[in-house]
């Protein structure tokens, strides 16, 4: 399971937190669709649901339909990245 850090808007007002992904706890890390994109550093391979395998490096996930797994034998950084902003419709301040 991941833990996340707010970010504090020392690089961009669009970051919105820091999670980290750490092998030691079973459980998956799970990116949820909710509007952001994110942006995962891996030291080693990483998986993302179960047939996808990916090699070490950095990727950009794009925005997502579905909720998707990472799981992986070492530590992912990754990276929560609002590019964009709609405004809240439920609210009906329109």
């Amino acid at each position: 399971m991941a833990h996340a850090i707010k970010a504090r808007k020392e690089l961009s007002r669009f970051i919105e937190e820091y999670w980290f992904y750490s092998p030691s706890n079973p459980d998956a890390h799970i990116l949820y669709p909710d509007g952001t994109f994110n942006i995962i550093i891996a030291k080693s391979a990483w998986r993302i649901g179960i047939n996808a395998k990916y090699p070490p490096g950095i990727y950009f996930i794009p925005l997502i339909k579905q909720p998707f797994t990472i799981q992986s034998s070492e530590q992912i950084i990754g990276i929560r990245y609002k590019a964009f902003s709609l405004r809240n419709v439920m609210k009906n301040d329109y």
